[in-house]
Formats: C-alpha cells, sequence, structure tokens
C-alpha cells in the first residue's frame, strides 16, 4: 500500500490550501525544526474587515537570536492583551458570517489556552481544523525524526524515515526542490507538487479575497462546503 508524505512548517490559522495538503497526505510532518522567520506566516494570517481591507492576525513572540529553530519559539504571553484582540477582531470581521457561531466556540477554547511555544499554538490549531473537516493523517514533528542534511537532503530523510512512496510538496518548495530533484528520484519516491487553485465561495463584502485564514472559509460557507473544496467526500455532521 502506497503512502503520501506532506511536510510544511506549521503556521497560524493557515490558509485553505494547507489543509489541501493534509487532505492528500498519510502522514504530515510539521517542519519545526527549521529557523523562525520573522513577520511571516509562522505567528500571523489575515481577515478580511469591512470595506474588504485586510486585517492581520499577528502572535506577539518573545525575542530570539536569528538562527533559532522554530520549536524553540515562545510566545509573549504576559500580558496576553493579543488574546483578547484576536478573539475580538475574529468576531468583528467573521460576526455575522452564517457559521461564526458553529465554529467560533472551538477556536476561542484553543486562543485562550496559554501555550508556551508558538508551534504547540499553531499545531493544536491545525489539529483541531482538520478533525473537524474530517481529515486525520498521523501528524508527527519533524523535531522529533531529527532528521539528517539540509533542505532537499532533510526532507528526502525525512521520507524515508516514514517509508514514503510519494512526496506532495507545496508548490513554494519547488524552487529549492527542484535543483536536487535527483536525491527524491534515487530513492525511488515519486514527487508532485500541490497545484490547486484556490476556490470562490460565498463570502461577505463587495468582492472576494483569496488566500485568507481558513476561518474566513469556515465561518462563511461551514464545514461540510468546506471540505467539499478540498476533498469530494460528505462530512458527518459535528
Amino acid at each position: 500500500m502506497s503512502r503520501t508524505v506532506v511536510i510544511s512548517q506549521p503556521t497560524y490559522l493557515p490558509w485553505l490550501g494547507y489543509f489541501e495538503l493534509i487532505a492528500k497526505s498519510d502522514v504530515f510532518v510539521f517542519l519545526d525544526n527549521v529557523q523562525c522567520v520573522k513577520q511571516s506566516w509562522h505567528n500571523r494570517n489575515r481577515l478580511k474587515g469591512n470595506d474588504d481591507q485586510l486585517i492581520w492576525l499577528t502572535v506577539p513572540v518573545k525575542a530570539h537570536p536569528l538562527d533559532t529553530p522554530l520549536s524553540k519559539i515562545q510566545i509573549l504571553n504576559n500580558p496576553s492583551v493579543w488574546r483578547r484582540k484576536h478573539l475580538g477582531t475574529i468576531q468583528t470581521c467573521l460576526g455575522s458570517a452564517v457559521y461564526f457561531h458553529t465554529i467560533f466556540p472551538f477556536i476561542q477554547e484553543f486562543i485562550n489556552y496559554e501555550y508556551e511555544y508558538l508551534v504547540d499554538l499553531n499545531i493544536s490549531l491545525i489539529k483541531l481544523f482538520a478533525d473537524l473537516l474530517g481529515l486525520s493523517p498521523n501528524f508527527v514533528k519533524a523535531s522529533d525524526l531529527n532528521p539528517q542534511g539540509r533542505r532537499t537532503e532533510m526532507l528526502v530523510n525525512l521520507c524515508q524515515q516514514l517509508d514514503a512512496d510519494y512526496y506532495y510538496s507545496p508548490m513554494g518548495s519547488k524552487v529549492y526542490i527542484e535543483e536536487e530533484k535527483h536525491l527524491f528520484i534515487e530513492e525511488d519516491i515519486k514527487l508532485n507538487y500541490q497545484i490547486w487553485e484556490h476556490p470562490c465561495y460565498s463570502q461577505r463584502g463587495k468582492s472576494f479575497v483569496s488566500h485568507l485564514s481558513i476561518l474566513d472559509t469556515l465561518m462563511n460557507i461551514g464545514l461540510e462546503a468546506t471540505r467539499s473544496l478540498i476533498i469530494p467526500n460528505k462530512l458527518k455532521d459535528i
């Protein structure tokens, strides 16, 4: 039986396409052993506010050396004003969305919990959304596997450890993977890139804005319709 592995960094309240990756995977690896990048998706994401302007939700983190791995990045929890601000912003941006009251209680509990590390917050939220959408790959953290090498070599090493037949890659990694694509070929691991066009759906506001946090999709069209955008099977009621 073939096994598809996906490897991606754990980001904050990620976009819909992140869950298409999860839907395609048998094993999903959170790449938490790489360097944290400031002002990146690691600790922030976007919603659409009034007049269709973009509103950023940013998790404050403690100061750290540039080479600090993502797994060691600590959240600045004192004071934890950001939690109330994020929940308030979500309510302001999506409070009138059809499925707001279905989804909000779930995320409220997770955002209010005082995680020490950013990856724990991100991974907990990602797993929550995956569970709500009926997606159930085996989730693992790269830091627990202690992979060897850098970039493509590290990806191949992770795939080897997990007995992968296929590697389904985020498109953003193609730039550097193609330079060392032979490493996958040598290990007989078939490589595919995510070629997935962001769908339009019924969204509040004057015009459709894509690549927002999955919160926008879930709260505007609900679980079953969101799942249908990434996988055709029906979702059972929760």
